[in-house]
């Protein structure tokens, strides 16, 4: 498997604001498979995208990325994991005044 997730729980805020993003979230996606993850407004797609692209880091549960282990991993260790990976964001943010050229 290229990512695999078992038990992945995910929060924001602190304290009484806190909220469970994730809840025992398992995911298993082979090398070269295409996988689309579908749900409505806030249902965590998004923070399940962050966290097995190394984009935040993993609170609880396991997800492994390319046989490395992402929960406790450091910043170096997710970053030299993001140089191997492409992004596509949907709000892609360029700037008008400069070309890709």
């Amino acid at each position: 498997m290229i990512v695999e997730a078992h038990g992945l729980n995910h929060w924001f805020g602190a304290d009484e604001a806190r909220k469970q993003a994730l809840h025992d979230i398992d995911l298993a996606l082979p090398r070269g498979s295409l996988t689309v993850l579908m749900g409505p407004s806030g249902s965590g797609k998004t923070t399940v995208l962050t966290l097995i692209g190394c984009l935040r880091a993993v609170q609880d549960g396991s997800v492994r990325l390319m046989d490395h282990e992402l929960h406790g991993a450091g910043e170096a260790e997710r970053t030299a994991l993001r140089r191997r990976l492409g992004f596509i964001f949907q709000s892609h943010n360029l700037h008008e005044s400069l070309s890709a050229l």
